[in-house]
């Protein structure tokens, strides 16, 4: 209908929108022919979606899972996801042995300080709220419901929580989380936080997506231990590059050795899931000329853009690069995470079953521990341990070569703080001690619906480049471009999108939802109510093709899941930084405000009364509140 009347104009002669029934089909737009029939009654291609996901982390696999139903539905092809590591690998500590991160005045930073999480996973301890369980609860899908169980079998939900000073250890506020998980049968729809290890994570993603390959509805390609090709000798898996096809709505991937994905089966929807340094992000994301409105965000910028010859035709000299460099650079934080799983148990740490966060008045300083529970090698007792995270802005500490010399200045650091801050730290092997520094996107980034163009434009660049250094004149090609529209689409996910600064454990929790939020979507425009004639002649063509989705829906509902996103995440930004200003002041004005007024003020609040909005931050930070911007509860509800 109207909606999708904007990206039409790429594809249908005429500009004119064609509503026929083309052998029980209904087909709600025609690209470049109108024909109802086959020409000499030949049997009609039909292709339905294809989606390429890169990255196997913990948003790629969570996403190549919630489409899985949709594949088995047959409304999707087999998702094929690429990870460009091993999925034997051992994943790097990310210490520093002297590493540094750059110059912090140009906001520069050294990738290889931040690995993430990877494809394997580490072993410190991390959260996932209850907004990203609960879709696997509420799908019916036997995966999901035995990845669920196995989440919650290798970790604890929190209990009690709350926030200390930092000398004597006082509650500033204290509150409960609700400790029942996902539960089906359950209506109860207040916030869990479930605690396990990172790379059990990951493990339980990686075992369900097992589960879905044998079935058909997964294909993951892994990178060798040597990172240059596959174990069945596919090649690489690292993906570099996009090309697009001359169909105008889809495109193969290429990779680090050069390599392409079969073209005969191109992609219609890639889901960039790398991690902060995504490739993909880095290469097409935030990209804009004067002819087109990329940075206004939809399909409000794509009722204005001109057809992909038209547009080609017109690309200046170069792109805003200092807008693209702004939109996808990292920005160092200014302090230095380091993360550690005490083997103290609750009773020798003396924490009472209690987690707590605690901020310094100043110099970044902030200490946080959360009681965790995993399964025991050995099949007995749960491991009991303490998992906690400490920052600042003291950059000796991380410079410092030998682990063990690192983790007593660290505990030093934190000597004045209440018990059992520098115990906890102690307790830590040493070697286990990760450092990072904190660095988070300035920017999220929206979908990208015109690679072709931007495609185009850069092989134009080079183009020119090589004919200045043979000294030669660069002349136009006579076609402008080889395609029709403006070629697959590109979205992000997980700190692909956007990183931000780790204050509230929603890290994984915002990638996770994204992905069973895109599962929501790509069902409202998939399947043969939404077939599309995208044949190339109705007098020439003798196999004419139908895609059974709609290009111009699939990209209006993804603007409107981009909206979605946009809001949850807003969410949490404001949640955060709301925290950071009454927590953490900067300035000296705010510091002094911090420690003589804020502080003693919420001090003699009685907890009741704190409480409420202890709560309601909790509930704003994950979109839950009235009106809230995350759509999770409402359509885990409609699930069921």
């Amino acid at each position: 209908g109207s909606n999708s009347s904007s990206l039409t104009r790429h594809f249908v002669a005429q500009n004119a929108r064609v509503n026929r029934r083309c052998e029980g089909v209904m087909v709600i737009g025609s690209y470049r022919c109108f024909s109802a029939t086959s020409p000499n009654n030949s049997t009609p291609k039909e292709e339905k979606m294809r989606v390429a996901i890169v990255g196997a982390g913990a948003s790629g696999l969570a996403a190549a899972l919630h489409l899985s139903p949709l594949v088995s539905r047959g409304l999707l092809h087999t998702v094929d996801v690429y990870e460009a590591s091993s999925a034997n690998a051992v994943h790097p500590h990310c210490i520093t042995d002297g590493h540094t991160s750059g110059d912090e005045s140009d906001g520069n930073v050294d990738e290889d300080f931040h690995p993430g999480s990877g494809s394997v996973g580490r072993p410190i301890g991390v959260g996932i709220w209850s907004t990203a369980l609960r879709p696997f609860a509420f799908t019916g899908w036997p995966s999901h419901a035995n990845l669920l169980k196995q989440l919650e079998h290798s970790g604890k939900y929190v209990g009690q929580v709350g926030y200390k000073t930092p000398a004597a250890g006082s509650w500033l506020a204290r509150s409960e989380l609700d400790e029942g998980g996902v539960d089906p049968t359950r209506e109860n729809t207040d916030p869990s936080l479930l605690f396990l290890k990172e790379s059990d994570l990951l493990g339980a993603l990686r075992n369900a997506a097992m589960t879905e390959e044998a079935l058909g509805n997964i294909k993951i390609r892994y990178g060798s231990p040597d990172g240059n090709a596959t174990g069945d000798g596919d090649g690489s898996t690292e993906v570099k590059a996009i090309v697009a096809h001359s169909d105008g709505f889809s495109g193969s991937l290429v990779f680090k050795d050069g390599s392409k994905t079969d073209e005969r089966t191109p992609y219609h929807l890639i889901i960039s899931a790398e991690g902060m340094t995504s490739q993909l992000r880095s290469e097409y994301a935030g990209r804009n000329v004067r002819s087109m409105t990329h940075l206004s965000t939809g399909m409000s910028s794509l009722g204005g853009m001109k057809s992909a010859q038209r547009v080609s035709s017109e690309l200046r000299e170069e792109w805003e690069e200092d807008i693209q460099a702004e939109i996808n650079s990292l920005e160092d934080r200014g302090y230095t995470v380091f993360r550690g799983n005490s083997p103290l148990t609750d009773e020798e740490a003396q924490m009472d079953g209690i987690s707590f966060q605690t901020w310094g008045v100043g110099r970044s300083m902030r200490f946080a521990a959360v009681g965790m529970s995993t399964p025991s090698p050995s099949g007995r007792a749960d491991v009991e341990s303490q998992v906690w995270f400490a920052t600042t802005n003291d950059r000796s500490i991380a410079s410092i070569d030998d682990p063990a010399e690192r983790r007593a200045k660290l505990a030093d650091h934190f000597r004045t703080w209440h018990d059992p801050v520098a115990r906890l730290i102690e307790s830590t092997p040493s070697q286990d001690i990760l450092v990072e520094r904190g660095v988070a996107h300035r920017h999220s980034t929206r979908p990208v619906y015109d690679l072709a163009a931007i495609i185009e434009h850069d092989r134009r660049v080079d183009e020119r480049a090589r004919a200045k250094e043979r000294g030669e004149e660069y002349r136009e090609p006579s076609k402008p471009v080889d395609h029709d529209g403006p070629g697959p689409v590109l979205i992000f996910v997980g700190d692909a999108s956007m990183a931000v600064d780790p204050v509230l454990a929603q890290g994984f929790t915002i990638g996770m939802e994204a992905a069973a939020d895109l599962s929501e979507t790509l069902q409202k425009c998939s399947g043969p109510e939404y077939a599309v004639n995208v044949s190339e002649s109705s007098e020439e063509d003798s196999n004419p093709q139908t895609l059974l989705f709609d290009p111009d829906r699939l990209r209006f509902e993804l603007k409107e899941r981009h909206r979605r996103r946009y809001d949850r995440m807003m969410a949490l930004l404001r949640a955060t930084e709301l925290v950071q200003a009454f927590a953490q002041p900067s300035g000296p004005f705010g510091s002094f405000l911090n420690r003589w007024l804020i502080r003693p003020a919420m001090r003699l609040t009685p907890n009741f009364a704190k409480k409420p909005m202890f709560d309601f931050m909790v509930r704003y930070s994950l979109g839950l509140t009235a009106g809230g911007a995350n759509n999770i509860v409402e359509m885990t509800r409609e699930r069921k």
